[in-house]
């Protein structure tokens, strides 16, 4: 049901998000600009699809799947990064 589909909305957003991290900044991550450019626009590439792919997959893998409860939560974990961003901008010019 309910808890599935919002767990399942948050995975959709941190999964692909995770492995895009990793894949910019694994191994071989140095290169001229135009490598670096590249490998960030393929691993951007590679997290769409794979979210698109849980997506599309998310009525067989959840069972009761609530698509509005999927998608709020999906909503709530983007802008938890927008909040984190905020919160650690604050953070710094209150240091300096």
């Amino acid at each position: 049901g309910i808890a599935w589909s919002a767990l399942y909305g948050a995975a959709v957003v941190l999964l692909p998000t995770a492995l895009f991290a990793r894949g910019v900044v694994g191994r071989g991550a140095a290169g001229g600009s135009g490598a670096v450019l590249l490998r960030f626009f393929g691993w951007e590439a590679v997290k769409i699809i794979v979210a698109l792919a849980m997506m599309l997959a998310a009525p067989r893998v959840v069972p009761g799947l609530s698509w509005l409860t999927l998608v709020v939560a999906m909503v709530l974990v983007m802008k938890a990064y927008w909040i984190a961003f905020w919160w650690h901008s604050r953070t710094v010019q209150s240091n300096n």
